[in-house]
């Protein structure tokens, strides 16, 4: 089931509460994922829908024509979890 960014900031505060999920303020209906307030180039996500599989005819157009396709829950959980995995092997790289 497709899931807002709000609501699937639920499932990420899952693998760890230090996610947060916030609009993009310069480009309306992406959100950025923070981990710990900052921005560790995670995956930028749709502020209004997530699907819950790859949909490559999904995208957002950008201002200048480029288009982008969005995440999916489960390329966005596996990110993350990839990100944590790292965090915790470096995590003299993130001080």
């Amino acid at each position: 089931m497709s899931q807002t960014a709000k609501e699937f900031e639920v499932e990420l505060k899952k693998i760890s509460p230090d996610f947060m999920v916030v609009d993009n303020l310069n480009r309306p209906g992406l959100s950025n994922i923070l981990y710990q307030g900052k921005n560790y180039d995670l995956p930028v996500i749709s502020t209004n829908c997530i699907k819950p599989e790859v949909d490559p005819s999904y995208r957002y157009e950008f201002p200048n024509g480029m288009s982008a396709r969005f995440w999916s829950q489960p390329e966005v959980l596996a990110r993350v979890n990839d990100f944590i995995k790292n965090l915790e092997t470096n995590k003299d790289l993130y001080e």
